[in-house]
């Protein structure tokens, strides 16, 4: 497995979006994880480990959708007993249980935002500045300081079913940019997984080429384009 970045963008087409971001019936998912990724989904991995998972690793994968009102993140992960205890938002989700994550920062941005939804449908919701994170990990500024508190902010979706979970979460055209939603608009983006199905540390796993297991290396995040 490469670290190599792709020599192109994957591009984004244009897609239907849940009407007034509605909630959806469980057959509405487009892709069951019992059947083959649907196209243009991105597979989970481990690409600091090369071509080798670690013990416990359980497969998973994401796929974009965009069109002018929103761009919709949606996650389907293989998994015994998908749990997280957190129980409103912006709580320590990483810490709590099974998690899945955005980032996304718009191209030529000097911020991004992370976002986690966990099986029960719960968010975590931030914005980072670039050096936001160094900050943080050096404990010159709290997490709360980066918070989105706007419950609004963004809408999510999840479904729990035996073997498996799943989530959708749209960011609507407000979090992003005036205008940003077009045609040919590019980002950078790491879409990952934190695995606590079972006793022990969790089990990371990304769809980014990252060198190291940390989810904020941007030099490593893909480049996606929106088409129409």
């Amino acid at each position: 497995m490469s670290n190599a970045l792709p020599t192109a963008a994957p591009t984004l087409p244009t897609a239907a979006l849940p009407v007034a971001y509605r909630a959806t019936a469980l057959a509405e998912l487009p892709t069951p994880f019992a059947a083959a990724p649907p196209p243009g989904a991105l597979r989970l991995r481990q690409a600091w480990r090369g071509e080798t998972v670690q013990p416990g690793f359980r497969d998973g994968w994401f796929r974009v959708h965009w069109n002018e009102t929103g761009l919709a993140v949606e996650s389907v992960f293989s998994s015994p007993r998908p749990r997280n205890a957190a129980r409103r938002l912006n709580e320590h989700t990483w810490e709590l249980g099974e998690v899945a994550e955005t980032f996304l920062q718009e191209d030529g941005a000097t911020r991004y935002v992370e976002v986690h939804v966990t099986p029960e449908n719960q968010r975590l919701q931030l914005r980072f500045p670039h050096g936001g994170i160094e900050e943080l990990r050096a404990g010159r500024r709290d997490l709360a300081s980066f918070l989105i508190e706007d419950p609004e902010w963004a809408w999510s979706q999840t479904w729990i079913v035996p073997g498996w979970w799943a989530s959708r979460l749209v960011l609507p055209a407000d979090c992003f940019s005036p205008g940003f939603l077009k045609a040919g608009s590019r980002f950078l983006a790491n879409f990952s997984r934190y695995d606590c199905a079972d006793d022990g540390d969790p089990i990371l796993s990304a769809t980014a080429p990252l060198a190291e297991p940390f989810y904020h290396r941007r030099q490593d995040w893909q480049t996606f384009c929106l088409v129409d």
